[in-house]
């Protein structure tokens, strides 16, 4: 995707013109932005395009943190005061300019920033955070944006800290904001001298000659020129020669990275990778790692060098055009900030997370992989997006390990440079060096059993996929649990406490639960898909059908196994398996009447009828509708002939209710006529879905086979994929009888 096209990144810094100091000398006040209105941003770091903020946005951020906003000078980064606050907020809100705040200055702020807030020579400004938001890559061109560039609506923001800062102009003291961030980043000042003169020096647009100017010195003192120590040279590189005279020069190696942003990832994933290997070893590395480390940062320095070179022709080319007052000139070119660029592949720089602190480390992988989730597309034609980011969200908030492998797996398997090797790797396509690199990760970052990740968009153990070309409804009616980290899931179960009478000043009886804790193992289950090199040829984009593939083969092994699997060894425990649950028998030897229905509702206790459903075989469904005469009592007061026809879809919800309650199809339950007299067939299940339970390991992982051969040993043209992912599922079996089954006798 183009550069210019990438949604930006969801945080930032914006400074709005001059807040206002009172006539108290205390009270602060001034706004974070405009409510509705287009606001350009052109940043190195986030980009090129429009944004607006929603009315309604602050809202949310100033009603739960008030209390956490703090209001700083230059966003703590001044290097007399620091992160120490210099008004206390009093007030913050939103009306329908936008959001405002009121704050009291501290005592002890310096007179000179008082009186700078005095005399409106600073701005105000936020750093801020995007929860919710709407972005258009490509708008039409309309009379706020002739260009047609990239806009975003930002409908919800969390603010850190406001503060008060040097240069609002440069972010904008019209109608247009530009983003601070660049300007507030150490890289971006102490890369660009030329800039940061820029910025110490402005002021404000030269004012006129006073004739009172002895009578104002400091006018005269605003409009001096700070002096400035000349820009440090930076020193030569250990590897270059030494200078030996004017013929010397300094060469570096054709490098394969031809423009900026790919030679700023590639910076980035240079970095990522020195930070993974220099924590690896706790001493001396070995010689292969140090080779590795030296080579890493050989290039690292040589990219570094090329982008320094790049930058400076850029730079004197602008100051050439310049007119002589560059602080009368718009500019139109910033120099490209190779060390920070950022991009959409820095929140996949999972080594660099890795740097941080424990907590901020546990918080950047969930808010990494949330952001990742956020801007994903599910390519199953079946697929509910907001659905699929709600459930992502709900594992990573409440079922993700303290050490965030989820949010890890999500990072490693949905970074686009990982995503591409993946598929390369189905087809058999060779790998460019960075697709190598993403690929080794993903494979060092799977479980022991070897194999690539699948990218968790395709990955129907994460995302709730459901059945697509095979009927599945126990994903759909039954209880299911994701585990994260471990083989084992441990539940809580409970029975009824019982409540009794007894005589005065008698002893109280025990009449507690009685408490158990299921516990379920997961177990391998796995599919195999072999694919033409004809089909890989014609359609070199083959992973994103994986989804479906695998999805149908997975499906039609659990819909058996979930029905009638023996619960042995490996295999899960079935609901319509003898023992699974409280069971009955037909009231007559090998016949199955009317009476029997009956008895099964009324079996069931009060507890479990609110959410009871019945669960059998398409075919049982319609013989049990051939009871049904003249009354009509069963399904819903019609006879036979006008009894509704069951419905046909993936999940097995047949739209039908017997005696009020839904009936789920089940096509691997008992469903043939002699099944009817045959001792010890369960014909059907009622009660609370819940009481059967799935347990998934998150994460699948797919091996490539390159050839296939036949059984002389001859290849035959095909690829194979063995995907492979941990499950099971069973009854909770307490005693409580939260589902009954009926049997023939």
């Amino acid at each position: 995707m183009p550069h210019d096209l990438l949604p930006p990144p969801r945080e930032g810094i914006r400074a709005m013109p001059p807040g206002e100091l009172h006539e108290d000398g205390k009270t602060l006040t001034g706004r974070l932005a405009r409510a509705g209105e287009w606001a350009e941003i052109e940043s190195v770091t986030e980009g090129h395009f429009l944004e607006r903020n929603q009315p309604g946005a602050f809202k949310k951020t100033f009603a739960e943190n008030y209390d956490k906003i703090r209001l700083l000078f230059q966003h703590g980064k001044d290097p007399d005061i620091g992160g120490k606050p210099i008004a206390e907020v009093r007030e913050l809100g939103e009306d329908d300019e936008g959001p405002y705040y009121r704050a009291e200055i501290l005592d002890g702020v310096p007179p000179l920033i008082v009186d700078g807030l005095r005399r409106g020579l600073y701005g105000s400004s936020h750093s801020f955070r995007v929860i919710r938001e709407d972005w258009e890559p490509r708008p039409k061109a309309a009379s706020h944006n002739p260009n047609g560039i990239p806009e975003r609506t930002i409908k919800e923001a969390m603010v850190y800290e406001i503060s008060a800062v040097t240069w609002p102009a440069y972010a904008g003291a019209t109608a247009s904001l530009r983003s601070m961030t660049d300007e507030f980043t150490l890289d971006s000042l102490t890369s660009n001298p030329t800039r940061l003169r820029e910025l110490v020096d402005y002021i404000a647009e030269p004012a006129a000659p006073s004739l009172d100017a002895e009578a104002e010195p400091h006018l005269e003192e605003r409009r001096d020129t700070p002096d400035l120590p000349p820009p440090p040279v930076a020193a030569p590189a250990p590897e270059d020669p030494p200078t030996g005279g004017p013929s010397a020069s300094k060469e570096h190696p054709v490098s394969e990275y031809t423009t900026p942003e790919d030679r700023a990832n590639r910076i980035s994933e240079l970095k990522a990778e020195a930070n993974h290997l220099g924590v690896e070893y706790p001493g001396v590395l070995p010689t292969e790692a140090q080779e590795r480390w030296d080579a890493l940062w050989k290039e690292h320095d040589t990219l570094v060098a090329d982008a320094r070179a790049w930058e400076e022709r850029m730079q004197r080319l602008a100051d050439t055009n310049a007119r002589q007052d560059p602080r009368q000139v718009e500019r139109t070119y910033e120099p490209f900030n190779v060390v920070r660029t950022r991009s959409d592949l820095d929140i996949y720089d999972v080594a660099a997370i890795e740097r941080e602190g424990t907590e901020k480390r546990a918080q950047l992988f969930q808010d990494n992989a949330m952001r990742s989730v956020e801007r994903a597309s599910f390519p199953h034609p079946a697929s509910v997006p907001d659905e699929f980011r709600a459930r992502i969200e709900y594992l990573l908030n409440e079922r993700d390990t303290p050490d965030k492998e989820l949010a890890r797996r999500i990072l490693v398997s949905g970074s686009p440079i990982y995503k591409r090797a993946f598929n390369k790797s189905v087809i058999g396509a060779p790998l460019t060096t960075e697709e190598q690199r993403a690929a080794a990760l993903a494979v060092t970052g799977t479980t022991t059993t070897g194999g690539y990740m699948i990218p968790y968009v395709f990955d129907p153990t994460i995302i709730p996929i459901g059945a697509h070309t095979s009927i599945n409804p126990f994903r759909a009616a039954c209880r299911v649990e994701t585990i994260v980290g471990g083989n084992k899931w441990v539940g809580v179960s409970a029975t009824n406490i019982a409540a009794i009478y007894e005589a005065e000043a008698a002893a109280a009886t025990e009449a507690g639960p009685t408490i158990g804790q299921p516990t379920m193992t997961v177990q391998r289950a796995s599919a195999f898909v072999s694919l033409s090199r004809e089909t890989l040829q014609d359609k070199p984009d083959i992973a994103s059908d994986l989804s479906v593939l695998i999805q149908e083969g997975k499906d039609t092994l659990e819909e058996a196994q979930f029905a009638v699997g023996t619960g042995a060894t490996v295999y899960p425990f079935g609901m319509f398996t003898t023992l699974a649950f409280t069971n009955l028998d037909t009231a007559t030897n090998d016949t199955t009447a009317v009476g029997d229905i009956y008895l099964t509702e009324a079996t069931l206790p009060l507890r479990y009828q609110l959410n009871a459903a019945w669960f059998m075989s398409r075919n049982t469904l319609r013989l049990l509708q051939a009871f049904e005469t003249t009354g009509g009592t069963l399904f819903g007061g019609v006879n036979y002939a006008n009894t509704p026809y069951p419905n046909a879809n993936a999940i097995g919800n047949t739209g039908v209710t017997l005696l009020g309650r839904p009936v789920w199809e089940f096509p691997s339950a008992p469903h043939g006529l002699a099944d009817f007299t045959t001792d010890g067939k369960i014909l059907w299940v009622y009660g609370d879905p819940k009481r059967y339970v799935i347990v998934d390991r998150a994460g699948m992982e797919i091996e490539m086979i390159p050839n296939l051969f036949d059984g002389a040993g001859k290849p035959k043209g095909q690829r194979g994929l063995f995907a492979f992912w941990r499950n099971t599922a069973r009854p909770i079996i307490d005693g409580t009888d939260g589902m009954i089954s009926l049997s023939v006798q």
